[in-house]
């Protein structure tokens, strides 16, 4: 049975004690904005990084860009951060248009493990 492209799905990685990675694919619009976030906080309880994989995000609209920068926010206050990996070219122009793209910390790749959780320090 085929997976429906439009239905968001976050899957939860944990690849080293301090850093959770959340590879969310679909579409994250209003009705699945709360799930991002409350994924978000799940993963952000135990660890120092939030990585955010969003290469199989296709769609993101206002409610899902608040969710993410609530994230960072709280995450930020806990000294700890929200990195968005991979963004699709029509996420990465959304974060552009709402003038977002230089609050977050968008990476095109996942950087190394081993630097992840002391590049979190403030």
């Amino acid at each position: 049975m085929a997976t429906n492209p439009l239905v968001m799905t976050i899957d939860l990685e944990l690849p080293e004690p301090d850093v959770a990675v959340l590879r969310v694919a679909g579409e994250c619009d209003y009705g699945e904005a709360p799930r991002l976030a409350e994924a978000i906080r799940n993963a952000a309880s135990s660890v120092r990084v939030v990585r955010l994989d969003l290469r199989n995000l296709e769609f993101i609209d206002s409610s899902g860009l608040n969710a993410m920068y609530q994230a960072k926010v709280a995450l930020e206050a806990a000294s700890a951060r929200l990195v968005l990996v991979g963004p699709t070219p029509g996420v990465l122009r959304v974060l552009q248009i709402a003038r977002l793209d230089n609050h977050f910390d968008v990476r095109d790749h996942v950087e190394p493990l081993e630097h992840a959780a002391e590049a979190a320090a403030p």
